[in-house]
């Protein structure tokens, strides 16, 4: 791989690094490579497609800013078009590098059709997923789907060369339909000049709905017991069942009891339930090789809860969260679980590694929200003998300091823990 796939290589490394100091100074030479191959030399190949994606995908404090994010997947996205993976080969676009030649043959003749390797497939599908991904999280323009693409898809699908295929497959259904739920959300209100009414979001979960249970289906009972999937699955599940929850157009009026709303808080938070449990029971070792989605799926989750719990509504009783999922103690877990990566695989690190920040920061935010939940009358009121019996009631509002350009803060939103945008 180190000669045929130099890039993809060094990131390989750079994601399974155990000296924190040795993965940041590597991180700098993948950029520095990216930028010296793609905008100085103007190559363009596979493997600095591939190497961009591992780049992307794997969680690691290299991110300075969610405006990096975006930088890099407009990179992935070019060279994906660039090497003309983006279309089929019956399509010509223009591609001539010799402006004399492209200028005196307006008319492109008919190439010969050639057949996509399953690389190159797994490269458009990965591509899509991680972008789709950002592109969701930073509230941007959903990533378009082309033919081409659903031909990868069902190529790759019926051909398996390796057990991952099948997974990639349905990882990309998933994010499809990820896409197709960014689309019709409240992801930007201020340009839509006709807001959805309650009716149409109540069937957009219903047909959502159904594409989610036709995937599920369709997938093979090992593939579907995968952890990484189910992640996947439930999270998509919370997110359409989230559609109609929070109103676009006037407040409802009190009194005004919506059942189908009722229906979708109760699934919504069944879903959240099941990705945090699902991802809480991950092994350390585990965790250290998550990419960035599956840490996207535990703070999103948690920042439904934190919504959903300070909202009246007619509709669902706010009381009743607790009952079903406990967002405190999912924080603590989850807090105990980042905490435990470093020794787990034997890290290298004097405490700035974005695991243990982020479990410091984890139950900082803890106290703040279990406050916040106490004012709005969600939960008891802490006594004060509970109080000084648990370290994590009192926040040290320092934390909140932390360098913040690590990635974890973009994606906590730490710099501003109670103002979570909907």
């Amino acid at each position: 791989m180190q000669r045929e796939r130099p890039l993809l290589w060094l990131c390989v490394w750079a994601n399974g690094c155990k000296s924190v100091a040795q993965q940041r100074a590597i991180e700098v030479r993948i950029r520095e490579t990216l930028a010296q191959k793609v905008l100085v030399d103007l190559e363009r190949n596979l493997d600095l497609l591939l190497g961009l994606i591992a780049y992307l995908s794997w969680a690691s404090d290299k991110y300075s800013g969610k405006s990096i994010l975006a930088v890099f997947a407009n990179i992935a996205m070019s060279l994906l078009s660039d090497l003309k993976l983006d279309r089929s080969f019956r399509e010509f676009p223009c591609r001539e590098l010799d402006a004399p030649k492209a200028f005196s043959h307006p008319i492109k003749e008919t190439v010969q059709l050639n057949h996509r390797t399953n690389e190159e497939r797994r490269a458009v599908l990965g591509c899509y997923i991680i972008c789709t991904t950002i592109a969701w999280f930073l509230k941007n323009r959903p990533v378009q789907w082309t033919v081409h693409m659903e031909g990868c898809l069902q190529d790759l699908g019926e051909h398996p060369e390796v057990p991952g295929d099948r997974v990639l497959v349905i990882l990309t259904q998933l994010s499809k339909l990820k896409s197709d739920l960014h689309q019709v959300s409240t992801w930007r209100q201020i340009e839509d000049p006709c807001p959805q009414t309650k009716s149409h979001r109540t069937l957009h979960v219903k047909s959502l709905g159904g594409v989610l249970d036709k995937i599920k289906s369709s997938a093979p009972p090992e593939i579907l017991g995968n952890k990484i999937v189910l992640s996947y699955v439930y999270f998509t599940e919370a997110l359409i069942n989230e559609l109609p929850l929070y109103p676009v157009e006037m407040p409802q009026q009190m009194g005004c009891f919506d059942f189908g709303r009722t229906e979708s808080f109760f699934a919504c938070l069944q879903a959240i339930k099941h990705c945090i449990e699902n991802f809480v029971t991950f092994a350390p070792e585990a965790v250290h090789s998550h990419t960035m989605i599956l840490h996207l799926h535990f703070s999103r989750c948690t920042h439904i809860l934190y919504r959903l719990s300070l909202m009246e509504d007619p509709s669902w009783n706010r009381g009743d969260i607790p009952h079903i999922i406990d967002v405190l103690r999912s924080i603590e877990q989850c807090a105990s679980l980042y905490g435990s990566v470093p020794a787990a695989i034997g890290m290298d690190t004097d405490g700035s590694d974005m695991y243990t920040q982020a479990a410091e920061i984890l139950r900082a935010t803890m106290a703040l929200w279990r406050r916040k939940f106490e004012e709005a009358g969600v939960i008891p009121p802490t006594t004060k003998d509970q109080h000084s019996d648990s370290s994590t009631l009192e926040a040290d509002e320092g934390i909140f300091y932390l360098p913040a350009d690590g990635w974890f803060a973009d994606i906590f939103h730490w710099s501003d823990p109670f103002h979570i945008d909907t």
